[in-house]
């Protein structure tokens, strides 16, 4: 009934149109026809035409019945085309087109098509609800009985077919709009997921374990795991597949960097034990315990080869250039001029204490004298063989790299032989070197001397 319902108020429509245009055309006829040509100057009133006049009133009413009738269909015609259309912003368009349409409009074509649609249907229809010939002869009445009979069966079968179809597009509508409603709420569900991922990456990467405090870099480190593990069990219970890959992704790389990082860190303290081992040689060297020192420089050589294989697999570019600098001091350590440079830093006092282990080191009985007493002699050492006893008096100059033992020192020394008659040799041992003219004295009054080069060599064959 609701086509048929439409079809009338579209019939009301075009004669709310039709009836005042068709009235005016006659009232134009009939003035035309009745009024003859009158005279220059005379007056022409309606009352003198009566007929005309009735037109006039007629028409002149049918304009404001026309606009109510035309009003009225327009909006009852609106609400059974809406029936077609499931969206309701197709619905408004319905009514803009309606407008449109009387205002000469682009959207009046919304309303044609709405009308289109309509005609269709029912066309569709009446091709559909004729009766099938072997049904015919069972239902025998007069024509006239049988063309009303069909034409109530055809719109039954209209009515019916439209409210199926309406009520299959309502359901088919309430159905993508459920599923729309869901797939928006699982969309915003799955970019919140992401936005979470992104700022725990975001700030893992921010830490710097440099500069952070290890309780401090502990606490954040468990924050992103406690926010990552609830992560992961949302988009699982959510079916986020890939945001879950995501997440373990991101769990695994912090569990790599968590372990690299103690990994850096166990190298670093091994770093240092080999900063306190090197610092050890200089005292052993200063001791004139070479060969020890030696051996703890071969020590120290193989920890830093094993550490710079651990630092090249790990690609610790930082760490590979520290251990790079340790080895180049390592292997200056027991240079001669890095001894030097320590045995000049002693105190004098340490000095001597120094020169007599070297002697010592060479088979001597060797002992410093203290301060004053010494009468010129820092060291005095004795050596006993199968024949015959010798003596040794060693007087000590330790000098910066500065200076050196020039020749009034030579021949003041040299007199040691006339105050020690059981002296067999005189020595003048310096951390630097000599002059010339010191080293001629000594060679005219037979003293011994050894200089920072001879004191290196000595040391190093003890």
């Amino acid at each position: 009934m609701s086509s048929a319902r439409s079809n009338n108020y579209w019939t009301r429509i075009k004669a709310a149109i039709a009836t005042p245009l068709i009235l005016f055309i006659l009232l134009i006829i009939v003035w035309a026809t009745l009024l003859p040509s009158s005279a220059e100057g005379s007056e022409v009133t309606f009352r003198s035409y009566p007929i005309a006049n009735t037109f006039f009133w007629i028409w002149l009413l049918s304009i404001p019945s026309s606009v109510v009738v035309l009003i009225h269909s327009i909006w009852k015609d609106k609400q059974e085309l809406s029936k077609d259309f499931l969206k309701t912003n197709q619905r408004h368009w319905i009514t803009i087109g309606i407008f449109s349409f009387f205002t000469c409009g682009f959207y009046f074509l919304w309303y044609l098509y709405a009308r289109y649609r309509r005609t269709k249907s029912d066309v569709a229809g009446k091709s559909g609800s004729t009766v099938s010939p072997s049904n015919s002869n069972h239902f025998r009445t007069p024509k006239r009985n049988s063309v009303a009979e069909r034409n109530n069966d055809r719109s039954a079968t209209l009515d019916a077919s439209s409210s199926s179809d309406t009520e299959q597009n309502i359901a088919e509508f309430e159905a993508e709009q459920q599923k729309a409603g869901t797939s928006q709420v699982t969309e915003e569900k799955k970019k919140e997921i992401e936005r979470e991922l992104s700022s725990i990456h975001s700030e893992f990467e921010r830490i710097d374990y440099s500069t952070t405090g290890i309780a401090k870099v502990e606490n954040i480190l468990d924050n992103i795991e406690s926010r990552l593990e609830s992560l992961m069990q949302e988009a699982s219970e959510q079916g986020f597949d890939e945001l879950k890959t995501e997440a373990q992704n991101l769990e695994q790389e912090i569990s790599n960097r968590q372990a690299r990082e103690e990994k850096k860190k166990e190298i670093e303290k091994e770093l240092d034990s080999i900063r306190s081992d090197l610092y050890k040689i200089d005292s052993l060297v200063t001791d004139g315990e070479y060969q020890k020192a030696e051996k703890r420089v071969d020590k120290i050589k193989s920890a830093i080869l094993s550490l710079k294989k651990q630092v090249s697999l790990e690609k610790f570019d930082s760490l590979e250039n520290k251990l790079q600098r340790l080895e180049r001091k390592c292997d200056k350590r027991l240079s001669e001029s890095h001894v030097l440079t320590q045995i000049r830093k002693i105190d004098p006092y340490e000095f001597e204490e120094f020169v007599a282990k070297i002697w010592e080191k060479q088979g001597w009985d060797a002992e410093a004298t203290t301060g004053s007493a010494d009468r010129g002699v820092d060291v005095v050492a004795t050596k006993e063989d199968t024949f015959e006893k010798r003596r040794h008096l060693i007087q000590v100059k330790r000098h910066g790299a500065n200076t050196k033992v020039g020749s009034e020192d030579i021949q003041r020394y040299a007199s040691l032989y006339q105050r020690d008659e059981q002296v067999d040799n005189v020595f003048v041992v310096t951390s630097n070197q000599f002059t010339s003219e010191a080293e001629e004295v000594a060679n005219r009054r037979d003293v011994s001397t050894v200089n920072g080069n001879e004191l290196y060599e000595m040391l190093t064959e003890t």
